[in-house]
């Protein structure tokens, strides 16, 4: 008995299915025994293992090692459909209101989604305007198929053409006749406001009609019905409006040939050329003798020159009028100007703070006014007090009297320094030692805009004039008391004038300007040489001191011998 010990060979296949009709399905084998096999499918693979296959049936043949073979069937099932789509479009037609649209349909029959590329969800569309329109539509399983759907644009705009009857002399006998292809049915909107699609018996000049079909779209096209059998031709100049008190602006025509014509200008004017017109358009109809007319139109410009104002601004500075406002206008020349304070310059100097306002008058009679406000800085001002000293009788206090704040000043000097000691660069007060002679004491204040005033103080001497008159005198010769003067202290400086009188009012002598002390300058008791008897004699004098000032002085004054 012969035993057969070959292998059998088994296959277990494990299947995926393709979906969508696409080639993603395969067939995965394991093989036992798994190793020395070959293999052989009905699609001509010899692989073990089968991928990227349609839906289908496939063959295998599996040879073992021993030469067994085992042949084995296997099902490649297809999950979802393949979605065929087909449609058919129809072409924007209107101008008005897009008419486009796109009936589509999907196979095999069924339940789908569908995306449109303009958001639309609909199976079909309506009202589409000319473009390119995509379409993806989806089963329950998830399977897709796109494509892709133009609506072109057969909107016919109307083609026109025009034939026109040119008007003779500016009679209105002028003719347009329109023809409008492709034939059907138009409206007709012309400028003059007909509505026939020909015009008849119309005047010299410009039309325009729009012309529109069933369909929305539209033409329009600009005729000029021309002016024959003219003999004469129209030119002219302009001169612009340039003035603001008076209207200037002017039209000069001239007619070639020169010739009798009449003249109607759009302004009801009947004269060749026009003067002082405003800025405008006027337009001018020039008829011959035969009726033959033409127009012409012109334009007179508005070339008046607004006024323009740019300005400079000085500040005053330390309350002194030394402000400014520097305008700069254009037009720069032959302007005049009034300013509210008077003056009638372009410029303002040496002026204090305030509100300024000045017209401007240009040559053309054009004015504009402007204001302007001039700032500053307030002027330092100072006055000195003095005052005797609580200190002591020769002491004397100066005290300084400001019109602005104490933090608004940088520094004060005092003058002369030597008679000062003030160890901060601002002292109000200084208390001195009053001078032996009149001294002048001069203040310096600077504030911290660098603004400087300053005061003078005059102060006397310290004196103290003292004046002894005597009251008796012996003039007899002997050297002691025989001379009647008056006498004082350093402080004393002149005896201005010494007078003497007798008991009945006689004056018995009288001497001026002579220094005090001296008895070379004083009475003898003489009158005329001779000697005055013993009695009492009245005297009045008057005394100056060192400190310029004068006193008088009278009494009584007894000789004795």
């Amino acid at each position: 008995m012969i035993t057969d010990n070959l292998p059998v060979v088994l296959i277990t296949p494990v299947i995926t299915s393709s979906i969508c009709g696409l080639n993603n399905g395969a067939i995965d084998l394991s093989i036992n025994p798994p190793a020395g096999n070959s293999f052989l499918w009905s699609n001509g693979a010899t692989v073990e293992d089968l991928n990227n296959l349609s839906p289908g049936d496939y063959i295998v043949t599996v040879t073992g090692t021993g030469g067994c073979t085992s042949v084995d069937t296997f099902t490649v099932p297809q999950l979802g459909s393949v979605i065929t789509l087909s449609g058919t479009t129809t072409a924007n037609s209107n101008c008005l209101a897009f008419n486009g649209a796109i009936d589509i349909s999907a196979l095999p029959v069924g339940a789908y989604t569908y995306q449109w590329s303009n958001g639309m969800p609909t199976q079909d569309q309506v009202a589409l305007a000319p473009g390119l329109f995509t379409v993806t539509v989806s089963d329950a399983t998830g399977c897709t198929s796109s494509s892709s759907f133009t609506i072109v644009d057969q909107a016919i705009q109307p083609t026109l053409q025009v034939s026109v009857v040119p008007a003779t002399c500016g009679n209105a006998n002028g003719q347009i006749d329109i023809t409008v292809s492709p034939a059907g049915s138009y409206t007709f909107d012309w400028s003059n406001a007909a509505v026939t699609e020909d015009l008849l018996a119309v005047s010299p000049g410009m039309y325009s009609v729009t012309v529109t079909g069933i369909n929305g779209c539209a033409s329009d096209t600009l005729v000029d019905v021309m002016n024959t059998g003219l003999s004469f031709s129209v030119s002219g100049s302009t001169t612009p409006h340039t003035s603001c008190t008076t209207w200037n602006g002017a039209i000069e025509i001239t007619i070639t040939p020169g010739g009798s014509y009449t003249f109607l200008w759009s302004d009801g004017q009947s004269t060749e050329d026009l003067t002082a017109v405003e800025p405008g358009v006027y337009v001018v109809t020039v008829t011959d003798n035969t009726g033959c007319s033409t127009s012409a139109q012109y334009n007179v410009d508005n070339n008046v020159i607004p006024i323009m104002v740019d300005h400079l601004i000085t500040p005053v500075l330390c309350g002194e009028p030394n402000g400014a406002i520097d305008l700069t206008i254009t037009p720069a020349s032959g302007n005049t100007y009034t300013w509210s304070n008077g003056n009638t310059t372009e410029d303002l100097d040496n002026i204090m703070t305030g509100h300024y306002e000045v017209t401007i008058t240009t040559q053309n009679g054009c004015n504009t006014s402007a204001a302007f406000d001039v700032p500053g800085s307030e002027g330092v001002q100072i006055t000195l007090d003095a005052s005797a000293s609580s200190s002591g009788a020769d002491l004397i206090t100066i005290a300084v009297q400001l019109n602005v704040s104490p933090a608004a000043i940088d520094s004060i000097i005092w003058l002369p320094e030597n008679l000062f000691n003030c160890n901060t660069s601002v002292c109000l007060e200084q208390t001195i030692t009053r001078p032996d002679t009149k001294t002048e004491i001069k203040v310096i204040a600077i504030d911290t805009n660098g603004c400087l005033a300053q005061d003078v103080l005059l102060l006397d001497a310290l004196t103290d004039p003292m004046v002894y008159i005597p009251n008796v005198f012996s003039p007899n010769g002997d050297g002691i008391n025989d001379v009647f003067t008056i006498y004082g202290n350093k402080d004393v400086d002149l005896i201005v004038e010494l007078q003497i009188f007798d008991r009945w009012g006689n004056q018995v002598f009288i001497n001026r300007e002579f220094p005090p002390n001296e008895i070379n300058f004083g009475w003898d008791g003489t009158f005329r040489n001779k000697d005055m008897n013993p009695a009492v004699f009245a005297y009045w004098a008057r005394v100056r001191y060192k400190d310029g000032t004068e006193a008088p002085h009278k009494g009584d004054v007894t000789i004795v011998r």
